[in-house]
This record gives structure tokens, sequence and C-alpha cells, in this order.
């Protein structure tokens, strides 16, 4: 874990009335101004994971040198 939530936020979250998984079935439209089309697709790939209920994902990027960022959710 790298931090924690403050405690307004969890209160917030817990206010709302869809859960994290109902509001992920509702994604707003992706504005695609200044994406590549890879980061495009990479995007609307992963809305289209969540709304077919696989909430696991694997993201790679890469940072153009020689590194390479791996987020993982779960």
């Amino acid at each position: 874990m790298f931090h924690f939530h403050h405690p307004e936020t969890l209160r917030e979250w817990f206010k709302q009335s869809a859960t994290l998984r109902a509001r992920l079935q509702n994604i707003p439209s992706l504005d695609e101004t200044d994406l590549r089309s890879a980061q495009i697709k990479a995007i609307n790939n992963l809305e289209q994971s969540f709304k077919n209920n696989r909430p696991r994902a694997l993201i790679q990027i890469a940072t153009g040198i020689v590194l390479i960022i791996k987020m993982v959710f779960d």
C-alpha cells in the first residue's frame, strides 16, 4: 500500500449510492484529444474489461527510455 486515504475521502466514498463496480458500468466518454491511437485503444479495452465485470488489469506503459512502468489494478 502506497498511502492511506484521508478520513473525509473515505466518508465521501461511503456516502455514494452506487458501488465502484456499478460506477464502472457508466464511465464517461473518453476525450481523445492529444492521445495516440495506441493509448486510445488501451483505455477503451480497459474500460470494456471493467464493463464486462473483469476488474483486474495489468497495464504496461513504455516511458520512451529503457524504463517500463507497470500498474496492477486489483
